[in-house]
């Protein structure tokens, strides 16, 4: 028994030596040293670019005339005009007059493609006093208009004297009352004439015929004939205004022509 309990204790002695001794020599693991990776910067995500807006579609921005103010038969010109250049195939504007009678348009003119503008002719009538039509174009939902003024013609008078018995130029006196051959023509006249003022001076005595066709013989006596002296021809001076509808009179055309006084009247 004695030997069993010192073999018990050599083994502890034995056991607590070799725990000592392991305690003692542990080899202990190397640490790795922390690596600090650096900071990450984000790359920004690019904005795409956003693609351009279409362009605005054309319209019509302007209707214009040559001339607002033409007298009849005269031919201006309209022109329209876009916002923008005409698209694929053309802008087909529509063209439009309140009074056809007196001022006619094509039914349409075409802006070519590409093109910001087109140009049409205007026809217009003869009419007796003025009067402003409406014109207008449309293209899409825009309207323009403008006024056109057409004027009756220019009252301009012209006229020519001659007679039976003194041929171009001149006439006499027939009787003894103061009765003249001369017939006085103002066919030539320009404008839409409603009256023709003849105007006879002789010396200084004046008097006015008032006509109302263009060929005209003076019912004239010898009062109104008197005044220009002696002999057997005298000079009178003979001027004609034409005057329209609306009271509205042209520049006065005058000529000297001579009488034939054939003894009579006092001559």
């Amino acid at each position: 028994m004695r030997g069993s309990r010192f073999q018990l204790l050599g083994c502890a002695v034995l056991c607590a030596l070799f725990v000592a001794a392991c305690g003692d020599n542990e080899v202990e693991t190397p640490t790795s040293p922390t690596v600090v990776a650096p900071p990450v910067t984000p790359v920004p995500t690019p904005t795409p670019t956003p693609p351009p807006p279409p362009p605005e579609p054309a319209a019509l921005e302007a209707f214009t005339l040559s001339s607002t103010s033409v007298e009849g038969q005269a031919e201006p010109t309209g022109t329209v005009r876009l916002t923008a250049a005409a698209p694929s195939g053309g802008a087909v504007v529509r063209l439009e007059s309140k009074d056809t009678d007196i001022v006619k348009v094509p039914a349409t003119v075409t802006v070519p493609e590409g093109a910001t503008s087109a140009s049409f002719a205007i026809d217009t009538a003869t009419v007796p006093t003025t009067v402003v039509v409406e014109l207008t174009a449309s293209y899409l939902t825009v309207s323009r208009s403008v006024g056109l003024t057409v004027r009756a013609p220019a009252l301009e008078a012209r006229f020519s004297v001659s007679s039976a018995s003194e041929g171009s130029g001149a006439c006499a006196i027939t009787n003894g009352n103061g009765s003249v051959d001369c017939t006085l023509d103002a066919t030539n006249s320009s404008g839409f004439i409603a009256q023709y003022l003849w105007t006879f001076k002789v010396g200084s005595n004046e008097s006015t015929f008032v006509a109302t066709t263009p060929t005209f013989v003076p019912p004239t006596t010898c009062s109104q004939l008197s005044g220009g002296g002696g002999g057997a021809t005298v000079s009178f001076q003979l001027s004609l205004v034409v005057e329209d509808r609306a009271g509205n009179r042209g520049s006065p055309t005058s000529a000297s022509i001579n009488l034939h006084t054939n003894g009579r009247c006092g001559y």
